[in-house]
């Protein structure tokens, strides 16, 4: 093994594994979901659903994910320079 590519052969056999899988999935070794179109919508639309929606709310169903960002701006304001 070469020691200046220690995940070389890792890295080859992962790429190798997402071909076949890719293969098998859409009979073309080099096509993926993505490419048929991929996200549609307005950003705002989505970013708010993400972050407010009742049902998959990063904030509602995470309380720390508030506390961090109350922390995050008071750290912020604390230490500038």
């Amino acid at each position: 093994m070469d020691r200046h590519f220690p995940c070389r052969d890792t890295g080859c056999f992962v790429l190798i594994i997402i071909r076949v899988y890719s293969y098998v999935r859409f009979k073309d070794m080099f096509d993926s979901v993505y490419e048929k179109g991929g996200f549609g919508g307005r950003f705002i639309v989505g970013f708010y659903g993400i972050l407010f929606s009742p049902g998959k709310s990063l904030f509602l169903y995470n309380l720390l994910t508030i506390f961090g960002c109350l922390a995050f701006t008071r750290f912020l304001a604390g230490n500038k320079k």
